[in-house]
């Protein structure tokens, strides 16, 4: 595992996703750049959700699209309990 960036404006947005930064850290980045640092992160807990079971999706099956990915999400946040990605949840292609 890489060891986590330290969050600049130079960080591509790649990188920026695939690691998890600290509320307080993203605020003292927007603070720094003059960007707005207001709202939380329970304000954006539905796309993290969403963003963190797509990203675990792709990793563990390659090779399958974007579709087949939304189509699983969409079958995981209709069942009670956890919202991680499960290999299980392919069965949503089926």
């Amino acid at each position: 595992m890489r060891e986590r960036p330290e969050l600049n404006k130079e960080l591509d947005s790649a990188t920026f996703r695939s690691f998890y930064y600290l509320k307080q850290e993203l605020a003292a980045f927007c603070k720094e750049y003059g960007l707005p640092a207001s709202g939380s992160k329970a304000e954006i807990g539905g796309q993290f959700e969403y963003n963190t079971y797509i990203r675990d999706f792709f990793a563990d099956n390659p090779g399958k699209s974007l579709h087949d990915a939304i189509k699983c999400w969409n079958y995981k946040k209709g069942l009670p309990g956890h919202h991680r990605h499960e290999h299980s949840d392919l069965r949503a292609l089926d």
